[in-house]
């Protein structure tokens, strides 16, 4: 990634945080991947809960270097991670 990009996380008590179509639940969580050169180890996002139910990672791409079949939402690839659903918090 060439460039910094953003990443939110997505909530919803019973249902999809994100839809196929790019509607979204609630935004729960914003932050920022910092930008990579190509040869560097891929980053993982982390997000601890606080309320159950089902959350998604959304990272936005570099518009130039889409991988694979992401959504496009304003012209720019996103990658949607599956849901996660949260049934237990610690």
């Amino acid at each position: 990634m060439g460039v910094d990009s953003k990443y939110y996380i997505y909530y919803s008590p019973n249902g999809n945080p994100v839809s196929p179509q790019g509607g979204t639940g609630d935004l729960v969580y914003q932050g920022i991947i910092p930008k990579m050169v190509a040869s560097a180890e891929p980053v993982k996002l982390t997000f601890t809960p606080t309320m159950k139910g089902f959350y998604m990672f959304m990272a936005f791409q570099n518009h130039e270097k889409p991988i694979g079949e992401e959504l496009i939402i304003e012209g720019t690839p996103v990658i949607v991670s599956k849901k996660i659903n949260v049934n237990q918090l610690k």
